[in-house]
């Protein structure tokens, strides 16, 4: 699952029984994706 922190980060993560794993990441902006 994932969900948009601020419009620069996104925070993903998956759960099972034993273990939750979060991964935060700094996307960057839409100009630095998209080359604008």
């Amino acid at each position: 699952m994932e969900c948009h922190i601020t419009s620069d980060w996104l925070l993903v993560w998956k759960q099972n029984d034993k273990e939750l794993i979060l991964i935060l990441t700094d996307t960057g902006t839409h100009s630095d994706i998209f080359g604008w």
